[in-house]
């Protein structure tokens, strides 16, 4: 009843103009389909939650809440495995990451209309295929896109792309309300993000990315419109209404800073899994990041669908984020940079692998132990493909194409694609000259393979504009200092307990703490002048609810970082593990 006054007395989908007869229908049939009763038991029987003792309230919709502050969650909704999913006779991959939708396979009737006239291709330019990637061309492994006085192009790629026509999206080039749920975990994310309400109409496309299932495209006002390839499903809102206790906040529309290059990046089934030290780990609904680089270059900041519409998280940069940054790409979690000194750097990190996905923190599959790899092999715990993963997360890998090419020039303007299965699958480009032509630079991602090759551009137009407007590397350093002052933050202990006195602890000190950036040294001091030195590894966890600042309406959570100490000593090994608040802003 609540969730059919809802509907009457705010509409949805964020429509002004529909026909009272349709409204009434599609009011009807959300409400058999996603009431708010049934979607809370679909919700608690798909994801176990009663086998854990939970259970799922819905007391309102635009702010529900869970009757435990724990669940199987991946950054809001509800996380599902590849089995779980399987095993309710649903194809992995479905919802807001969806691989496959309902009427996936048809061709939407945009399609046949909207195909561009060769003429009209020349005019506008439109290549045949797409080598690199910039903020009005982009692709995937499937698709190309390209950005044309405001409008935008794409089509499939195929071995014969000259005689592929380009197609305007939708059939006019622009971006469309967020599509109607088609299957249960649509509907729950639906009712999650507050029925989507508030879209508003693009005139004109400004910048897109592209990457797995995504195309994302941001308008004349910064605001961000989002697509999956598959089913052609425009999403929604970003974030989620969920409860404090969770990494979320209000669901919004997402709106782009000043930036010098973003990407969006799509870890999906194309890509099948990573591998860690524990082993393979799939990712069966997918994970969705749009990483963007500051106007300044100096810091990397990233947002998640699932999670609040704001750019306040930021992703530990290159050389202890001191690098300055002169270009950005992602493609599969894989963020791909360029340094003002013509080195460039790749790193595999996005909201899971740093350690902040509260279903791998509530089911204790994050470690910063080894160790535990041969007890759960021991014990017979542990397979192939499992949920295991290791911290800290991947390292900053180097790649430096001027040591094999000295005598060539190089750009910021980087591509990285992804190509198949596991940490590997991916291709670094960037753009440059050698030996007086133009081309891009390309290999593998994988640090120990350094076989560089050059591609010329042939004929390609595009690359040579490109290449005539790049930054050329290294840049001069006067204008762009290759590095930038460190961050890192001396800590002393103001106050020490009675026990650690008595053991003759003096002081405790934190040197080279970075908050967003791991590990850290720390310094016991004791009397007689004898210092412990231990390594901190840190990762950042769900926000304490009750340190919540509200700025004018605006929510500010201060970093809460969780910290774990490991001493070994000979055959024993101890570990010491507390919760850490900034409450510095």
């Amino acid at each position: 009843g609540k969730l059919g006054k809802f509907f009457k007395k705010e509409g949805h989908y964020g429509s002004k103009k529909k026909e009272k007869e349709q409204e009434v229908v599609e009011e009807e049939e959300l409400r058999e389909s996603s009431g708010a009763s049934a979607v809370a038991e679909e919700w608690g029987n798909m994801f176990g939650l009663r086998d854990r003792g939970l259970a799922l309230s819905f007391p309102e919709l635009a702010d529900f809440g869970l009757t435990s502050p724990v669940a199987n969650v991946r950054g809001g909704l509800p996380f599902v495995t590849k089995d779980q999913v399987d095993s309710r006779g649903e194809a992995a991959g479905q919802g807001a990451s969806s691989q496959k939708a309902e009427g996936a396979e048809k061709t939407p009737k945009w399609m046949a209309s909207g195909v561009v006239d060769p003429e009209t291709s020349a005019r506008l330019s439109l290549p045949d295929r797409v080598l690199l990637k910039t903020k009005h061309e982009s692709r995937t492994h499937e698709y190309y896109a390209a950005l044309r006085e405001g409008r935008v192009y794409v089509k499939p790629i195929t071995d014969a792309p000259e005689e592929e026509p380009w197609r305007l999206l939708m059939g006019d080039g622009l971006p469309r309300p967020p599509s109607k749920p088609t299957n249960n975990l649509d509907r729950m994310e639906f009712l999650a993000k507050n029925l989507n309400s508030g879209w508003k109409e693009a005139e004109e496309i400004v910048s897109i990315s592209a990457d797995g299932d995504n195309l994302i495209m941001a308008d004349s006002n910064n605001l961000v419109h989002y697509v999956k390839f598959t089913g052609w499903l425009w999403q929604g809102r970003w974030g989620l209404n969920l409860p404090k206790a969770f990494d979320s906040g209000p669901a919004g529309w997402l709106y782009l800073l000043d930036n010098k290059n973003y990407a969006i990046s799509h870890r999906g089934t194309f890509n099948d899994y990573y591998e860690d030290h524990f082993g393979k780990h799939r990712q069966s609904i997918g994970v969705t990041s749009l990483y963007l680089l500051s106007k300044s270059g100096r810091h990397i900041l990233f947002a998640d669908p699932w999670l609040p519409p704001v750019w306040n998280r930021l992703l530990p940069g290159p050389e202890r984020n001191t690098l300055h940054m002169a270009g950005l790409d992602a493609a599969c979690s894989t963020v791909f940079v360029a340094g003002y000194n013509c080195v460039y750097y790749s790193r595999l990190i996005d909201y899971d692998t740093l350690g902040n996905n509260i279903y791998f923190v509530f089911n204790k599959y994050y470690s910063w132990d080894t160790s535990k790899k041969d007890r759960l092999e021991q014990a017979g715990e542990l397979e192939e493909f499992n949920e295991h993963r290791l911290l800290p997360s991947f390292e900053w890998q180097v790649h430096e194409p001027a040591q094999y090419f000295p005598d060539s020039s190089f750009t910021p303007c980087v591509t990285i694609l992804q190509n198949g299965a596991g940490n590997n699958a991916r291709e670094l480009r960037i753009l440059g000259m050698h030996e007086g032509k133009v081309g891009y630079f390309c290999k593998p991602v994988a640090e120990h393979d350094s076989r560089w090759d050059f591609v010329p551009a042939k004929d390609d137009a595009t690359l040579v504009k490109q290449y005539a407007e790049a930054l050329k590397l290294p840049a001069p350093v006067d204008q762009y200092p290759y590095h930038l002052p460190l961050e890192d933050v001396r800590l002393e202990s103001v106050s020490l307990d009675d026990t650690s006195r008595d053991d003759g602890l003096e002081k405790v000190v934190l040197q080279n703490f970075h908050y967003i950036d791991s590990p850290c040294a720390v310094e016991l001091h004791f009397r007689g002048g004898n210092v412990l030195l231990l390594e901190l590894h840190t990762r950042h966890c769900i926000p304490e609810p009750n340190h919540r600042k509200d700025f004018g309406g605006h929510f500010f959570f201060p970093p809460t970082v969780q910290g774990k100490i490991t001493l070994r000593i000979s055959s024993w090994t101890v570990t010491a593990q507390k919760n850490l608040t900034v409450l510095s802003t």
